[in-house]
């Protein structure tokens, strides 16, 4: 395998579920997590290993807030983690995240502070899934429904149009974005990809640039603005899920893999599971924080 890039692993530990990988520029930290586990993960730039917290329920998504604190998009709803003391407790919640039949999966912070978190059926039944946000003063707003798997979710550097992923039905759609009411219209499909390709998390690089984790595909591709694939890029890993812009300058690739569906043969030879790493040319975009720390 030679694509121009040294891919290398970060962690040794293969997880069962690696997904929602994102990097705290202000605290070099890179966090992800173990979704099915209820397990999130934290490691400093300085350590050599990850601290793993337990959290009791699937975790999906990860979103920045203060220093000490994350915000997690859960199978319950949502809720604060702290990172001194490992503490745990539930906020928003609704009837309908508190719905049995669904989780939350992905999910991103928008530009007006809202936490935007997509949920999907645990068996991952067609159309059951719904797009929410959850605002700066603590309420929840339903933004989308009739989705499947709603994953890789972002905005282009204008601000004005958020697109997300949906593996399910093996799109990318656009929506334009009001940045004063943080609500979403106009949706449209802006990529169809192939009948083999199940496209899952992505990170958008400083030139509009789409990073996407294939999943069952061993490879992350390259978007440009327009949806036109640039390039492919091999992995050692059948499943990736996520991945971020994080290091120095925001020019390393790290992405968050599954050994969900292996052997466990596999699993032992490969470096399926791990957090993988790579060195691009383009540079990221710094993570947001929830509420621009308005801390209610």
């Amino acid at each position: 395998m030679d694509n121009g890039y040294s891919i290398t692993r970060l962690t040794k530990k293969p997880l069962q579920h690696g997904e929602g990988i994102i990097f705290d520029d202000e605290n070099e930290r890179l966090l992800w997590v173990d979704l099915l586990k209820g397990n999130v993960y934290v490691k400093e730039e300085n350590h050599s290993s990850p601290e793993c917290i337990g959290i009791g329920q699937a975790v999906g998504a990860i979103a920045l807030y203060t220093n000490d604190e994350i915000i997690l998009a859960v199978a319950n709803g949502f809720g604060v983690l702290n990172l001194k003391n490992n503490s745990f407790r539930m906020m928003a919640q609704s009837e309908e995240t508190l719905d049995p039949a669904v989780r939350f999966n992905d999910g991103a912070v928008a530009p007006d502070g809202s936490f935007f978190a997509g949920t999907m059926n645990w068996d991952g039944k067609m159309n059951m899934g719904k797009l929410f946000a959850l605002r700066p003063n603590g309420s929840l707003d339903v933004l989308d429904e009739g989705l499947t798997i709603p994953n890789g979710m972002g905005w282009n550097k204008t601000e004005d149009t958020f697109f997300m992923i949906d593996t399910g039905h093996q799109k990318m759609y656009a929506y334009d974005f009001d940045k004063e009411s943080g609500r979403l219209a106009n949706k449209r499909i802006f990529k169809t990809f192939k009948h083999d390709e199940y496209p899952d998390g992505m990170a958008i690089d400083a030139n509009d640039h789409f990073w996407i984790a294939i999943w069952d595909g061993a490879r992350i591709i390259r978007l440009n603005q327009y949806g036109e694939e640039l390039e492919r890029i091999d992995l050692p890993v059948q499943y990736p899920t996520s991945c971020c812009f994080g290091g120095d300058g925001l020019k390393k690739l790290y992405i968050s893999t599954s050994t969900l569906l292996l052997k466990e043969t596999r699993i032992n030879q490969h470096k399926d599971g791990k957090v993988l790493v790579f060195e691009t040319s383009m540079k990221g975009k710094p993570e947001r924080r929830f509420a621009n720390f308005n801390k209610f």
